[in-house]
C-alpha cells in the first residue's frame, strides 16, 4: 500500500458555530484546513447504520428502491451529504440485534440489503473489498462501500459461517453488540466469560488468517486486552471513544489506548452523545427508550430502536456543538463515526491480503 494511506481524524476540525452565531475567523480556517487535507488524504468512516435504517423505515421496509438516498431524508446519510463530507470510504454496518435464533438468517439478510444498496446508486457506490478499492474509487469519483458486521451472535459458533460471510464481502466483525456472545463478553453485559474462550480467540485468528480487521467497540475491557494479545493483525474500534474522558463501559481503558501504536490499530471516534458527552452520563441527558432493568442505556441491546428519539424529535444536549454541515433538524445520526479514521498501512495490507 502507498504511504498515502494515513491516520485522518477531524473531529476537531469540523467545527461548527453554536447556534445563532456566525463562524469565526478561526473556526473558517480550521474549516478550510480540513477540507484541504481531505482534498489529498481518504477519509474512511468507520460505521453507518442507513442499512438498518432502511429495513426498519415505515416507508420502505426494506425495499432500497423505496428509500431514495439521492434526496435529504429523514436520517442524516444521504449521498449529497456523503459527497459534501469529503467521505471516500464507507463502512456500511449490518448490524443484527441479539437474538436467541436466527441471527444467521438475519445477518444474510443484512448482508443482501448492503449489497442492493450500494447497487442501487452506481454513479456514486462501489462495492469494495480490499483497501486498494479506495484508490480506484477515488479515481472514478465515487466512494468505495465496505461491510462491517456487528454482532458475533451471526457465526452461531461457526468457522464455516465466518468464512462464508468473508466470502459475501464483509471486512471486519465486531466481535459482540450489547449482549455477550457465547465466546466474547460484551462492554455491557455480565461478563460471564472473563474476556475471550478459547474458541474466541481461535475467531480471531480466523479473523487473522481470511483478512477480516477484528473489531473492537462493544466488548469488555479484558475483551479489548486478550484480542489484542492474541491478534497479528492491528485491530479497529468501529465507533468508540476515550474512558478517560467520557466513563462509559463502551469506551476505551487508557491501558488500551497506550497499546494501540504498537498493534498498529485505530480508534475511531464516535459522537453518539452518551459516549462523548459527560452530561449523558449523570442523567441531565439520558433518552427513554423501551428497554427494562437498572442499566437501560447500556444493557439495552437494541438501542438503535428503544434509545432513538422519536420521528421529528428536534432537542440535542445543550452542550453539544454540531457542525454547521449537519442537518441538525434531524432526530439521530445515521452515520455513528461522524469523523473517523483511514485504516494504517498495516491494516490496509491486512485488507489486501486476501481477494
Amino acid at each position: 500500500m502507498n504511504d498515502w494511506v494515513q491516520v485522518l481524524l477531524l473531529a476537531a476540525l469540523a467545527v461548527g458555530s453554536p447556534s445563532g452565531k456566525a463562524p469565526s475567523d478561526q473556526e473558517d480556517a480550521a474549516l478550510r484546513h480540513a477540507r484541504e487535507l481531505l482534498r489529498s488524504t481518504p477519509l474512511v468512516d468507520g460505521h453507518n447504520d442507513t442499512v438498518w435504517l432502511i429495513r426498519e423505515d415505515p416507508t420502505s421496509h426494506g425495499d432500497v428502491s423505496l428509500y431514495d438516498m439521492r434526496k435529504p431524508g429523514r436520517h442524516e446519510t444521504d449521498l449529497a451529504r456523503l459527497r459534501a463530507g469529503g467521505v471516500s470510504a464507507q463502512f456500511w454496518s449490518v448490524w443484527i440485534p441479539s437474538l436467541s435464533d436466527g441471527s444467521a438468517r438475519m445477518q444474510l439478510e443484512q448482508i443482501d440489503l448492503a449489497r442492493r444498496m450500494i447497487a442501487a446508486y452506481p454513479e456514486v457506490l462501489v462495492f469494495a473489498t480490499r483497501a486498494a478499492d479506495i484508490r480506484a474509487a477515488q479515481q472514478a469519483g465515487k466512494i468505495a462501500s465496505f461491510l462491517g458486521m456487528e454482532n458475533g451472535r451471526a457465526l452461531e459458533n461457526s468457522f464455516w459461517a465466518l468464512r462464508a460471510y468473508y466470502a459475501l464481502g464483509v471486512r471486519y466483525m465486531t466481535l459482540t453488540h450489547g449482549r455477550d456472545t457465547d465466546w466474547a463478553d460484551s462492554a455491557t453485559d455480565d461478563a460471564k466469560h472473563g474476556g475471550l474462550t478459547p474458541f474466541g480467540r481461535e475467531v480471531v485468528r480466523e479473523m487473522n488468517r481470511l483478512g477480516m480487521l477484528v473489531d473492537l467497540s462493544h466488548v469488555s475491557a479484558a475483551v479489548m486486552k486478550q484480542a489484542l494479545d492474541v491478534s497479528e493483525a492491528p485491530v479497529i474500534f468501529s465507533h468508540s471513544s476515550a474512558r478517560a474522558l467520557t466513563d462509559h463501559p463502551r469506551n476505551v481503558p487508557d491501558d488500551v489506548l497506550r497499546r494501540m501504536p504498537a498493534n498498529g490499530g485505530v480508534v475511531m471516534v464516535t459522537f453518539v452523545p452518551p459516549l462523548c458527552l459527560r452530561s449523558w452520563r449523570n442523567g441531565t441527558g439520558r433518552w427513554k427508550g423501551r428497554c427494562k432493568g437498572p442499566r437501560p442505556l447500556q444493557r439495552c441491546d437494541d438501542w438503535r430502536r428503544s434509545a432513538r428519539p422519536s420521528p421529528g424529535h428536534r432537542r440535542r444536549p445543550h452542550s453539544l456543538k454540531w457542525p454547521t454541515t449537519l442537518n441538525t433538524s434531524q432526530s439521530w445520526p445515521a452515520s455513528t463515526t461522524l469523523a473517523s479514521a483511514v485504516t494504517s498501512t498495516a491494516m490496509a495490507a491486512q485488507l489486501d491480503s486476501r481477494t
